[in-house]
């Protein structure tokens, strides 16, 4: 109903007979009232239509003065103006009993006619509904038809039940109050729907999103964020952040997998920490050797204060005391080493704080085109190697 004849008005004015002064102004006239119309300028539109109509009466004109007047008493709620929209109407229903815009003429003056009825001095109530801003939206006003915002037009005075929806958007209520001979206007926006992240990861791992901390795993309930890009970022020491850029749609529901894999400088402590027990028990293996040759050698010392030793016992006993040192100097070797291994492995262990910064930067290279290599774990294998004679380590570090 907001377009108007403008097409048919233009072919009755295009005839030879009438193609004189008076009919080209005419002709001016009604396309600038067209476009004021156009432009929801009511006002300016009724001037011109009028002007028109005076210079060369048509029905077109008629019509779209009618719907000038009908469109203004939506946004104002006057009564002239709904006086002036019928009378419009009906005018041009007499002027043109069949076809044309009868149709649409009689459908405007069914939509007015409860107000129309009830005497054209009298203020009625108009509304204005919107909702700001939602593409989508639909208005429903006491359980009836559905409309698209904004809804602009008469309402009967008292109280009424407002309901705004969308897709994807929360649904929102209101009351409101028309008043005889206001206009009254509601517009709300609706919210988004918010989107939920649930997540699938290790126990005490630190989440967060956009920065802001989301607590730690497991979660009580989902993430609950808007709809839109996010940062997810969940880190656990010893293990290798996970950092995605996910993309949320209104309402979304998400559950997003995150093991949080093994760190490298975890492996290399957890075998460092092992090197070092194997080392432990080597070195008490060691310590009861040295115990053994001590005794023997008491055994010797034993005789000898008692009596001379025999040139044999002599060099037994020499023999007994430098093995027993040699195997000392074994026993603390490798007793430091485990010490050593153990300690460096604990400080790897407990400052293993994950990297966020190098996920992101792993996360916003790009990927290769082709399947990368296959890639051996980290490992790390210290062998002791002592004897007697020997004393040294074989180390063996594989990335």
């Amino acid at each position: 109903m907001r377009r108007l004849a403008a097409a048919a008005f233009v072919m009755a004015l295009a005839s030879p007979a009438l193609a004189d002064e008076a009919t080209d102004q005419a002709k001016m006239l009604f396309s600038a009232g067209a476009a004021a119309y156009e432009k929801r300028d009511y006002t300016q539109a009724i001037q011109a239509f009028e002007a028109a109509q005076k210079l060369a009466p048509r029905p077109a004109i008629v019509f779209s003065l009618a719907q000038a007047h009908r469109r203004q008493y939506y946004a104002e709620g006057k009564a002239e103006q709904l006086k002036a929209a019928v009378d419009g109407f009906r005018e041009y229903i007499k002027e043109v009993p069949r076809g044309g815009r009868h149709e649409d003429a009689m459908q405007a003056l069914q939509e007015l006619g409860a107000n129309a009825d009830r005497g054209h001095e009298q203020d009625v109530a108009s509304v204005s509904i919107n909702s700001s801003g939602t593409r989508g939206a639909h208005i429903v006003v006491d359980g009836g038809m559905a409309s698209e915002p904004p809804l602009i037009g008469p309402l009967a005075t008292g109280s009424h039940r407002v309901v705004i929806s969308a897709d994807g958007y929360v649904t929102e209520t209101r009351d409101i109050t028309a008043v005889a001979g206001k206009m009254v206007a509601l517009d709300v926006p609706l919210r988004e729907k918010p989107a939920h992240v649930a997540l699938d990861a290790p126990g005490g791992a630190k989440v967060d999103m956009d920065g802001r901390p989301m607590g730690e795993t497991p979660l009580s309930a989902p993430i609950e964020t808007t709809p839109g890009t996010h940062l997810l970022s969940i880190t656990k020491n010893g293990h290798d952040a996970f950092v995605r850029e996910i993309e949320l749609a209104r309402g979304e529901d998400r559950r997003i997998d995150a093991p949080l894999p093994a760190s490298r400088q975890r492996k290399i402590a957890l075998a460092m920490i092992g090197t070092a027990a194997v080392a432990g028990v080597t070195s008490a293996a060691f310590l009861s050797v040295t115990l053994v040759e001590q005794s023997q050698a008491n055994q010797l010392a034993n005789i000898q204060a008692t009596r001379a030793l025999t040139k044999e016992e002599g060099a037994q006993y020499t023999d007994l005391r430098q093995t027993r040192n040699d195997w000392l100097v074994a026993t603390a070797a490798t007793f430091a080493g485990a010490v050593t291994l153990g300690a460096v492995g604990l400080l790897l262990y407990a400052f293993d704080a994950p990297s966020t910064s190098a996920a992101r930067h792993d996360m916003d290279r790009p990927k290769p085109k082709t399947t990368p290599e296959h890639k051996e774990p980290t490992e790390l294998a210290i062998t002791p190697i002592l004897s007697p004679n020997v004393i040294g380590a074989s180390a063996i570090l594989k990335f």
